[in-house]
């Protein structure tokens, strides 16, 4: 029984125009407009997806000393990351009162963009709860210090109602701070 060989022959050459695709070659372009925002025990990201071609997006963060802190990429760890088309991410990991520095970058199988660092002062979660009303505080120059109070306030003072032993025995306390005097460790 003898065998055509033509049908082998137009098979091979049918599969040597063929290629394969392994992915894209370059990496995404770098996101844009990175804010962040303060929540009630969160820090929200939003960002401007650039690329066609990110897989993911990698979300790093660094803890910075104030609110009038700078950074650069060098300093993020990586946080998470979040998948490709996602443009918002809430930080809910952090802890009230730290102030926190952001970046997003994309990726891809090609390799990583440049961290897009976010616009703005450092951001810190706001806490809220019963009794205290949830505002967004941050520098500006009535308020140096970016702790929501205005300077003239932090001179003049104030009066608040304080649980004294945690017991809901509240009295009034007199409250008085130097402007723009640093935050209190731990806060």
């Amino acid at each position: 029984m003898r065998t055509s060989a033509l049908p082998l022959l137009l098979l091979a050459l049918a599969l040597a125009g063929c290629t394969t695709t392994g992915g894209p070659t370059t990496a995404p372009a770098a996101p844009a407009a990175v804010l962040a925002t303060p929540g009630a025990g969160f820090i929200r990201l939003v960002w401007q997806d650039t690329s066609a071609t990110e897989d993911q997006f990698i979300i790093g963060r660094v803890e910075l000393p104030t609110a009038h802190s700078t950074f650069d990429a060098a300093a993020l760890t990586e946080l998470t990351r979040v998948t490709a088309d996602q443009v918002v991410f809430r930080d809910t990991a952090q802890s009230p009162g730290r102030y926190y520095g952001y970046g997003v970058a994309a990726v891809n199988g090609a390799g990583r963009s440049a961290y897009t660092l976010q616009s703005g002062p450092p951001m810190t979660a706001l806490v809220a709860g019963a009794g205290n009303p949830c505002q967004v505080a941050v520098p500006s120059a009535d308020d140096l210090d970016g702790d929501g109070l205005s300077n003239d306030a932090e001179a003049a003072g104030w009066t608040t109602h304080v649980d004294q032993n945690g017991k809901g025995s509240f009295a009034d306390t007199a409250v008085t701070s130097a402007v723009n005097s640093p935050p209190l460790p731990g806060r």
